[in-house]
């Protein structure tokens, strides 16, 4: 998926989360407009790929190449198991505004692993290996045709039709939640 499709997917799944669990007018007009920038974060786990080494293959091609290869995605960016990460942070920050946040990050994350799912090939279901200290490096690395990925797509490539449809269904998600949001003010004031 690009990267365009991720941030908006990302922003309407946040916008949802934000209508259905916060109920005070400000308090969700202030998040509506921090799940912008924290839409940002369904951008990290391609980051993470491109950038600190964890897709050995993209020392040998150009930055333009980059963002078309989606072919190597490593499991401790792009696995269903990242979402570990954040319960740490969701623990720490239970009962807190600060958990609100960590919510928002973790469902931006969760988007981008949703969208992978629907492009070829899908998200990385692979192994580390258990006798080793340094999990990227030793990875078992396999080619797309007989790696273990999970994909929900059924085409063999990424195909243009779904990252339309999942940037246009974004976008009537944001205007849905905003025509709401803009209506529940309006009836407030009124």
């Amino acid at each position: 998926m690009k990267n365009q499709t991720h941030l908006t997917f990302a922003v309407a799944l946040m916008n949802i989360f934000l209508s259905t669990f916060i109920h005070d007018t400000i308090e969700l007009w202030f998040y509506f407009l921090l799940s912008y920038p924290l839409g940002f974060l369904s951008l990290v786990p391609n980051y993470l790929d491109m950038n600190l080494g964890f897709s050995p293959k993209f020392e040998r091609i150009n930055l333009s190449q980059r963002f078309t290869l989606t072919q190597y995605r490593h499991p401790l960016s792009h696995s269903p198991l990242t979402v570990l990460y954040f319960l740490p942070l969701i623990y720490i920050t239970e009962g807190s505004d600060f958990s609100v946040l960590i919510w928002l990050a973790l469902i931006s994350w969760i988007s981008h692993l949703i969208l992978d799912a629907f492009s070829a090939p899908g998200i990385p279901l692979g192994k580390t290996s258990i006798f080793s200290n340094h999990p990227v490096k030793h990875y078992v690395w396999k080619e797309f045709s007989n790696g273990r990925y999970f994909s929900l797509s059924k085409w063999n490539k990424n195909e243009k039709r779904t990252n339309s449809f999942f940037f246009r269904g974004g976008l009537f998600l944001i205007a849905l939640n905003l025509s709401s949001l803009i209506l529940i003010t309006l009836e407030g004031i009124i």
